[in-house]
Order: C-alpha cells, then structure tokens, then sequence
C-alpha cells in the first residue's frame, strides 16, 4: 500500500471515528444554536495534504512531492445568517524528489505556510447536520528549505492560488461542532536549485487535495 493511500485510509478512518464519537456524546433532544449574521467560529482541524502535482523542468525526467498530514486553526464570521469568511492558516512539511530512468534524486525538503481566505455558503443552518459550499484564495509561503547532499541553493517562489470547497458543520452540543471539509486547491510555483554545476530551473503545478476534520465553538 502507497503512503497516499495509506494516508487516505488513516484520515477516512479519523473522520468516522470523530463521527460516531461526537455522535455518542449528542445530547438526546439537544438544541443546537442557529448559525446567525454575527457569530464567530474557530475551529482547530487535522489535515491530510494530497499532492497532484505536474511539473517540468530543465532537465528529462518528473517531479514528486510527498503528501503529508498537518493541523489547522480556523476563524469564520457570519456577514449573515448563511454566508461567512473563513481564514484557515496551516504549515506543512514536503519533500521535493525527481525520477530520471528509474533514478531518484533527493533534492531536500521545503516548509509551507498557507492562509486561506474563503466565502462559504450554508445551508439549513438551524439544523445539526448544516452543509456548506465556498471559493477563495490562498498564498504558499515557502520557508525553512533543506538542500540534500546532491544540491544547494535551492529556492522556491511564494505565490497565489485558488480555492474550492465543500463540508459540513454538525452540532454536537449548543455551540459545539464537528467540521469536515474537502478543499481542492490550485497553485503553481517555480522552482530554481543548483546540483553538479548546473542551475536546474522547474516549474510546478500543483493541485492538491486537502481533507480535515476538527471540532469548532461558535460565540
């Protein structure tokens, strides 16, 4: 079994888990306070990071990115009863290789930094099970990048993307609930290192998958 399929499982198997336990907890005949223009959410989520990227580059051959798992803070304002901001911060770890005839070069690891700002839509808001829609932007900070023993210098330009995204809010008690969201983004940046003399020049499009669960308050 791959690692992305292996982190897939892991994280289908944490959303059904946090479902049953939440649900467990569920209060019999519990009221759930109505979403309304004014609140205030914030939300702490685990996040799976699936990489779909395409790259090229200055020399044969294709690039990867390893997937990996991080946590989020999230804050939503309700500008009304069903559409709301959401800023999402969360930082992630890559490793950055590329395949040449069955070869595999390291060439290190980079940090990403990455605010989102979406608008969401949602539906049946004075319900336990609200569903939501929602569009944005986000922006890659790159920082703390490790060079391996084959490169040096290597650097990787911050850049804008876009966001799509679909989840669901599920009151548990009052002002508590569970979240699960689905989030694809789209993002492109280049990427520049040097290795045996050469400065290698590559130019990544990357369009993960990004699936999280958490619990939030609403106040």
């Amino acid at each position: 079994m791959s690692l992305s399929v292996c982190y897939r499982v892991s994280l289908s198997t944490a959303v059904v888990v946090a479902l049953s336990g939440f649900s467990a907890f569920t209060f019999a005949g519990s009221t759930v306070a109505p979403k309304q223009a004014g609140d205030s959410v914030v939300r702490l989520n685990i996040v799976g990071v699936f990489h779909d990227e395409d790259m090229d580059g200055n020399i044969e051959g294709s690039g990867e990115i390893s997937d990996t798992t991080t946590v989020a803070l999230d804050y939503a304002y309700y500008i009304t009863d069903h559409v709301s901001f959401d800023l999402s911060l969360m930082s992630f770890e890559n490793d950055f290789t590329w395949h040449i005839v069955g070869v595999e070069l390291d060439f290190g690891s980079v940090r990403n930094l990455m605010p989102e700002l979406t608008l969401q839509y949602h539906f049946l808001t004075d319900q336990h099970l609200s569903p939501y829609v929602g569009a944005g932007v986000n922006y890659s900070i790159f920082y703390d990048e490790k060079e391996s023993d084959i490169n040096r210098d290597i650097s990787y330009d911050n850049s804008f993307g876009y966001t799509i995204q679909a989840g669901f809010d599920y009151g548990v008690y009052k002002n508590w609930s569970l979240n699960v969201d689905v989030k694809k983004l789209f993002t492109n940046t280049d990427i520049e290192t040097r290795a045996s003399g050469m400065l290698l020049k590559f130019d990544c499009t990357n369009n993960p998958l990004i699936v999280s669960t958490g619990v939030g308050y609403r106040f």
